[in-house]
């Protein structure tokens, strides 16, 4: 017997309601809680303040676009197939981990980016920051009990974040020269 829309619906609502609840009786303002609001806004303040180039604002708010749409699907994507997941949320709604989607992830990243002129110092940056998340954060947020690893390996958050800052540095590069060209600028 397939499942209805309405059967799945009605699953749908119950999730909702057990996932509501237990954001608002465990999650919300517990330690977690605000050390996840602080990992969300500190990023910014901190990159904003001290690490920004104010002329390549714009290029640089492209490149933490880029990377916060890619780490968003791709944690939607991996807790709805139940390769990982986040026992305690900043918001009980998806992305299923704010923070490090919206925030430290992408400002990582993009750090990379700013400071990294030629492809060598990129993909060096990019390998070392793609293992210090794979190998020594993912790992200290499953102690801390922030994330849980189902059917999914480090190496392979490895390999994803290496191939993601490739695929983005060539997307900004190729944005890069074409804004050039239109401006006259090459």
């Amino acid at each position: 017997m397939q499942p209805t829309h309405e059967a799945v619906n009605q699953i749908r609502n119950e999730y909702k309601e057990v996932t509501l609840d237990h954001w608002y009786q465990d999650d919300f303002l517990s330690l977690h809680w605000w050390f996840l609001l602080a990992a969300t806004i500190l990023p910014w303040i901190i990159w904003w303040r001290w690490i920004r180039v104010p002329s390549r604002t714009l290029e640089l708010l492209a490149c933490v676009f880029a990377w916060s749409i890619i780490a968003m699907f791709g944690d939607v994507w991996g807790s709805y197939l139940l390769l990982w997941g986040y026992p305690d949320k900043l918001l009980p709604t998806v992305p299923p981990f704010l923070p490090a989607d919206m925030s430290v992830i992408p400002l990582s990243f993009a750090c990379v980016y700013q400071f990294a002129s030629t492809w060598r110092a990129y993909l060096l940056g990019a390998f070392a920051l793609s293992a210090c998340f794979s190998y020594v954060i993912e790992p200290l947020f499953i102690r801390l009990g922030l994330f849980e690893i189902h059917r999914w390996r480090h190496a392979y958050s490895l390999l994803g974040f290496v191939l993601l800052a490739i695929l983005v540095r060539y997307c900004m590069l190729r944005w890069r020269a074409v804004s050039s060209k239109g401006r006259g600028d090459a």
